[in-house]
C-alpha cells in the first residue's frame, strides 16, 4: 500500500478542521455581553477544544517534517514559508488567548475579547489553510525529489501515528 503524499494528509487534516471553524465561528458571532450563558460558553469551549485536538499535531507535523526540507528552496525568514510560520505563531497566541479569556468567564468585556480573537482566528485559519493548499503544497510538489517527497509523506504519517 502506497503511502498518502504529504499534501494529501495535511489536506485531509484541513478538510476535517473546516467545519470545526465554522461551528466555532457561528458560536462567536451568536455571543454578545448580555447574551453568553453557561451554555454558550460550555459549547464556546469545546469548539476550541476540538479545534486545538486537530491544529497542534498538525503545526507541529508541518513544522517539524514538511517544512525543514522546504527551507532548500525557500527561506525560513521571507516568502511563503516565512509566512507559514508567522501565521502558526499567531494560531497559537489567539488559541491561548480564547483559552485565557474562557477561564475567566463570560463577563461583558471578555466576551467581546472572545467573539473578536475567535473570529480572527478562524478568518486567520482559513486564508493559512487556502495558502498551504493552493501555494506552498503545490511548490513543494514541484521542487522537491521523489525521494524527499516519500520520506516527508512516510514521516508525517509515523508522527501521526506515534505523536
Amino acid at each position: 500500500m502506497q503511502t498518502p503524499s504529504a499534501a494529501k494528509q495535511l489536506g485531509e487534516e484541513h478538510r476535517r478542521v473546516w467545519p470545526l471553524l465554522d461551528d466555532l465561528a457561528s458560536i462567536a458571532e451568536s455571543l454578545s455581553p448580555g447574551s453568553a450563558d453557561e451554555g454558550s460558553v460550555r459549547r464556546y469551549a469545546e469548539a476550541v477544544q476540538k479545534i486545538e485536538d486537530e491544529l497542534d499535531i498538525h503545526l507541529l507535523r508541518e513544522e517539524k517534517i514538511l517544512f525543514p526540507p522546504l527551507e532548500a528552496f525557500l527561506p525560513r525568514d521571507s516568502g511563503p514559508l516565512a509566512v507559514m510560520l508567522a501565521e502558526h505563531e499567531d494560531l497559537r497566541s489567539d488559541k491561548t488567548k480564547m483559552k485565557e479569556l474562557l477561564a475567566a468567564g463570560p463577563q461583558a468585556d471578555t466576551v467581546a475579547q472572545i467573539r473578536e480573537i475567535a473570529l480572527r482566528f478562524v478568518a486567520v485559519l482559513k486564508s493559512h489553510i487556502q495558502k498551504e493548499d493552493n501555494i506552498l503544497f503545490p511548490m513543494a510538489e514541484m521542487h522537491l525529489s521523489a525521494s524527499d517527497k516519500e520520506r516527508i509523506a512516510r514521516e508525517l504519517l509515523e508522527f501521526t501515528l506515534v505523536g
